[in-house]
């Protein structure tokens, strides 16, 4: 057993002499301050979070949800439900091809809403309480992680791009590889950024309309079935002359759109020298 004397030499006290809060075990001074320093910046709006989102996500909290619910507890139950649309996809269409019957990409754009309404909600309902603190956004930002992870699965399914790329078998799996490596990097260039800037960086269109694309996606799948997405199309526009999937163009342009949003995040982190977010022992004299 550890002796009382060891144990007080692993103690930091707290840094912060306004909210000195208790001793932390196998913490350092330097390291106590950094948290204690750390301040939450909300990040800009997308579209669809400034035109209805964010209105919908306030009314869901006064309307459903008791001032008793710890918003650490609405992140975790999102969270199950991002894991339970995955399992059921991959229990139903194994091969990533949108094979799926209609029942599941119901239940599946079900639980993706309930994530994301609860991802969205889970703030919200921080400040109302009071309970907003560096914990949950670890807590939230944790779920999203993985989260992302999911999405990336969901648009190689929903689209008919399939595990194997038969639209040109000598790509074989890299197309879906792809994809799904994409939504994680996304997450983690994103995450890289706000760690230096204190702002997560959100373009216009970003991961929200994403998740609604897809679930919007879902339902049209259940109706109509995944064939719609293999239709061959030209864009000549674009100076792609040869026939394409049309699912494979719509996921293109996302994320093309997408890596120019990482792109552009992450010049504007080069760029900036200091970071307001980091605390002052780390930034060093101005």
């Amino acid at each position: 057993l550890t002796s009382a004397s060891a144990m007080s030499s692993t103690v930091a006290p707290c840094c912060a002499s306004s909210n000195p809060g208790r001793p932390h075990v196998r913490a350092s001074a330097a390291r106590c301050a950094h948290v204690r320093s750390y301040k939450y910046t909300s990040p800009d709006d997308s579209l669809f979070e400034s035109l209805i989102l964010h209105r919908f996500w306030a009314f869901g909290v006064r309307a459903f949800i008791p001032e008793w619910v710890a918003p650490n507890l609405m992140t975790f139950v999102g969270f199950l439900h991002a894991l339970a649309a995955y399992a059921l996809l991959l229990a139903y269409s194994p091969a990533l091809d949108g094979s799926a019957p209609p029942w599941v990409y119901v239940a599946c754009a079900a639980c993706l809403f309930v994530y994301q309404t609860m991802d969205g909600m889970d703030g919200k309902q921080a400040r109302r309480v009071g309970a907003g603190s560096p914990l949950g956004e670890v807590v939230d930002h944790g779920a999203d992680a993985i989260a992302s992870c999911v999405y990336g699965v969901f648009l190689v399914d929903v689209f008919g791009i399939g595990w194997d790329f038969k639209h040109a078998p000598s790509l074989g799996r890299w197309p879906a590889v792809f994809l799904i490596t994409y939504s994680r990097a996304a997450f983690a260039l994103d995450s890289v950024a706000a760690a230096f800037t204190g702002r997560l960086p959100v373009a216009r269109l970003d991961a929200q309309e994403l998740q609604v694309v897809i679930q919007l996606t879902c339902l049209w799948n259940a109706a109509h079935g995944v064939g719609y997405w293999h239709r061959l199309v030209k864009f000549g526009a674009l100076g792609l002359d040869d026939p394409m999937p049309l699912g494979v163009m719509v996921v293109l342009l996302g994320a093309g759109a997408g890596v120019y949003a990482r792109v552009k995040s992450a010049g504007a982190t080069l760029s900036q020298k200091t970071s307001p977010h980091l605390p002052a022992y780390i930034r060093g004299p101005a």
